[in-house]
């Protein structure tokens, strides 16, 4: 039962936000009032495409990881929750990013100040995120979203610009 509204931010700026039917916004973006909107849609869809591509990784029970609540990310949460039974972490630098994360939906919010690895981990019972969604893609992202993944589990990298180092055995081992 996530939320039924997409909340979006009219040019990125606090206290300029629209709330729209997120179904109605899933179906028909222009009948639902949100196409108008300089949302840089190709980011919107990246999202949309991240989160619909990795259902079959979300059922009942299971664990999504958002690397980067801003824009992009506060809109994967709401399409999590929307498309998805999964439970929410938000991960991010920014307090306040993950201030409007929790009010969007995240269950869980963990500040990357270094020991967002293992925060993620305990939130999970150390078992990892079945599905890490990675919107920064850039810095130490890419190997933190490894290893903040489940067994067995996916990792989707949107944001990019960085490099990704990662010994094989750990994708092999975790079966990613």
């Amino acid at each position: 039962d996530g939320p039924r509204h997409l909340q979006v931010h009219v040019h990125g700026l606090p206290g300029h936000e629209e709330v729209h039917d997120l179904a109605r916004a899933l179906e028909d973006p222009v009948d639902a009032g949100v196409a108008q909107h300089p949302l840089h849609p190709d980011g919107g869809l990246a999202a949309y495409r991240a989160v619909k591509g990795s259902i079959a990784w979300l059922p009942p029970g299971s664990v999504a990881a958002v690397i980067g609540a801003g824009g992009l990310g506060h809109i994967a949460v709401q399409l999590v929750r929307a498309m998805s039974t999964a439970r929410v972490i938000a991960v991010d630098r920014s307090p306040t990013a993950l201030q409007l994360a929790a009010e969007l939906g995240a269950d869980v919010m963990v500040h990357a100040d270094g020991g967002h690895v293992q925060a993620v981990r305990d939130a999970t019972d150390g078992l990892g995120a079945n599905v890490v969604f990675d919107f920064v893609g850039d810095g130490g992202t890419p190997a933190e979203g490894l290893a903040m993944s489940a067994r067995g589990g996916r990792y989707v990298v949107v944001g990019y610009g960085g490099q990704l180092e990662v010994r094989t055995y750990d994708l092999v081992g975790k079966e990613i």
